[in-house]
């Protein structure tokens, strides 16, 4: 027979308070899985809250730490559904609201991701108030959990005084012990499997983008030399016609639409359409294509062309306006001077948000006008050489860079 509760610790054996509390616990196990296996969120909101006083290595480990912490915090809730769990889930959440509290005052602060998957429109500021508020209700759940009391031992087998009864379950110790060694586990592996992956998801970018500077390569070699080109020559306001015989709209600028719909012209004969069906699918789409009157096919492609072959070596060579269209012109391969230090084409992927600015931890897919690609951290790059234009040109290196395709990028 199970023995009542004590009267200073109310116990409450009904299923409800158990949920409640596992439930939390899931979710703080749910959460801890998800920033182990894509920790760069979390790794962003470390380097924010501690600046320079961490080497890579070390905020590496903290982040493997944190997310170990709350993946074992939440399977020893889901396991063991009481008091002490419970006392360790709220100290978590209390802790990182206090985070969150200042990166909701911070409208410089990250996105951090945390608990759950980040929310995709909102910035670094938005997302700490809304974890804010997840956090509350996840302290007010273990609240009404508060009541749930460990399972009921059961009485020791009676057995004979020669034979020692032998103890049955686990104790606390070693439950406490098997989950830390599965969290210290899961923070050890999955940052790796993570790593991994990411890996894997730059080769393919990488080998993309070769490609596609062998299919320019092509394209040329059967257009007089010539860069691919749709635009109205002289003319920044001009028609811009596609095949097959679509114009682009008003709104599309001279240098960005030529920068994103370059592939549509080299689509069919140079392109295989399952490849072109993968451009269309992996392309920076900001718009239903139906919607604006294109073809449902229409390629808006992540791999910018550089504004660079859209307009003569001496459009580049500093900030003041032409004085004269005739500059805009196709750009000939032949024009350039330093295949293996010019940039052809530049890959968003991931782009820039408020969370991953243009600085050190952008690291995009450059390819280079030899044929050749790597990858390059953004602020590495000569922003000394950016030239503002006119004409939706982007400030950006590799796309809008001094002296054109004469000059040079690295």
């Amino acid at each position: 027979m199970i023995a009542p509760p004590a009267a200073d610790r109310p116990c409450d054996y009904s299923v409800w308070p158990t949920l409640l509390t596992r439930a939390v616990g899931a979710y703080l196990a749910l959460g801890g899985l998800w920033k182990a296996a894509s920790p760069w969120e979390l790794i962003r909101a470390i380097e924010f809250s501690l600046p320079s006083m961490l080497p890579g290595r070390a905020i590496d480990f903290a982040a493997a730490s944190v997310a170990g912490w709350e993946a074992m915090v939440g399977l020893w809730l889901i396991l063991a559904p009481h008091r002490v769990p419970a006392v360790a889930a709220a100290a978590t959440l209390i802790g990182y609201s206090a985070v969150l509290a200042r990166f909701a005052l911070d409208s410089s602060s990250p996105r951090c991701g945390c608990l759950s998957l980040p929310f995709s429109g909102l910035d670094g500021q938005q997302t700490a108030q809304v974890g804010l508020a997840r956090n509350a209700a996840l302290l007010w759940l273990l609240w009404r959990g508060r009541t749930a009391c460990p399972m009921p031992r059961r009485p020791p087998r009676r057995t004979s005084a020669s034979v020692p009864a032998r103890p049955t379950g686990f104790s606390i110790v070693e439950l406490l012990v098997v989950i830390a060694i599965l969290g210290i586990v899961v923070a050890l592996a999955l940052p790796a499997l993570s790593r991994a992956r990411t890996s894997a998801r730059d080769a393919r970018d990488l080998s993309t983008v070769r490609h596609l500077s062998s299919l320019i390569a092509n394209y040329a070699a059967d257009h007089a030399d010539c860069f691919p080109y749709f635009q109205t020559p002289g003319d920044p306001f001009g028609p811009m016609v596609l095949p097959p015989g679509f114009s682009l709209g008003p709104g599309r600028s001279y240098f960005m639409g030529g920068s994103v719909y370059w592939p549509n012209i080299l689509r069919d004969a140079y392109i295989p359409p399952a490849f072109a069906a993968h451009l269309a699918t992996e392309g920076d789409v900001t718009g239903s294509n139906l919607t604006e009157g294109y073809p449902a096919d229409t390629i808006r492609s992540r791999f910018l062309l550089t504004h660079t072959v859209f307009a003569a070596p001496r459009f580049w060579r500093d900030d003041l306006p032409p004085l004269h269209h005739a500059m805009l012109r196709p750009v000939r391969t032949s024009e350039v001077l330093f295949p293996s230090l010019k940039g052809l084409m530049l890959d968003l992927s991931p782009p820039p948000t408020s969370s991953r600015p243009l600085d050190r931890s952008w690291y995009p897919d450059v390819g280079r006008m030899d044929g050749s690609a790597g990858i390059v951290r953004w602020d590495l790059l000569d922003h000394r050489r950016i030239v503002r234009r006119p004409y939706g040109a982007w400030p950006w290196p590799i796309l809008s860079s001094r002296d054109g395709v004469h000059g040079r990028d690295f």
